[in-house]
């Protein structure tokens, strides 16, 4: 019978998840797939006027604005700022051909479009449900026009997958969290019988709020990313 490998839990959903997954088993890893949040996308309106640029806080949201394209509210030229390199190539990929990445996170986002833009012009905040509401109220401060839309929702699972708990629990290496919501749903939806697996564990989160969720539960260790991005996800999972 074969040893078994070091395993890591991947919470995160599609788009995102198999080719993490991929990634964890270059790495040296038996990846576990276990996607903690649900997404449903929605096609919102768009406002009568064209706005100057269409802000992504996440590759979520390109499915809605693809349909909004389809549906002539956008055109493939129009301005996307999209806060991660991922997310921008998603948006290239989708058909859009001027996209800036702000190659961080929203503070990084806010930064770059109050660099690349003049105090007034109008933007489109795409988001999720109940997301991208402090980068609104930041960018309004700052003399921008923003109207926020909802692209998509994110729904936490009420329980832990078993067979992907299970299979990870018979050599728990470590578990990859991309999002805070993904931490906070895996923190409420955890059980006593999972604790063990817990300890044994590193837990790596793409940033510090992501940590901070985590902190709720008892770890081998908590590992914050240098960068929030996927690249810097897995130099952690591979640190000492």
């Amino acid at each position: 019978m074969s040893a078994i490998g070091p395993r890591v839990l991947v919470t995160r959903p599609e788009p995102g998840l198999t080719e993490t997954v991929e990634a964890v088993r270059a790495a040296g890893f038996e990846p576990i797939a276990c996607p903690l949040l649900r997404v449903s996308f929605r096609t919102p309106s768009f406002p009568a006027h064209v706005p100057d640029a269409v802000v992504m806080t996440s590759g979520q949201a390109v499915p809605a604005l693809t349909a909004a394209m389809r549906h002539g509210a956008i055109d493939a030229g129009m301005l996307l700022f999209a806060v991660g390199d991922r997310t921008a190539n998603r948006a290239r990929a989708a058909g859009f051909s001027r996209v800036e990445s702000a190659s961080g996170n929203a503070e990084d986002l806010r930064v770059r479009i109050e660099s690349a833009l003049e105090r007034g012009s109008r933007l489109v905040l795409m988001s999720g449900a109940g997301e991208g509401l402090g980068l609104a109220r930041s960018l309004r401060r700052a003399g921008f026009h923003v109207i926020r839309r909802v692209g998509y929702a994110a729904r936490p699972v009420a329980h832990l997958p078993g067979d992907a708990m299970a299979a990870w629990a018979a050599a728990p290496a470590a578990a990859l969290f991309f999002s805070a919501a993904t931490a906070r749903a895996f923190v409420g939806a955890a059980s006593d019988a999972d604790e063990a697996s817990l300890r044994r564990a590193q837990a790596i989160a793409i940033s510090g709020p992501v940590a901070l969720e985590l902190a709720a539960r008892s770890w081998a260790g908590i590992r914050v990313a240098v960068r929030p991005d996927a690249a810097a996800m897995l130099d952690a999972l591979s640190r000492p």
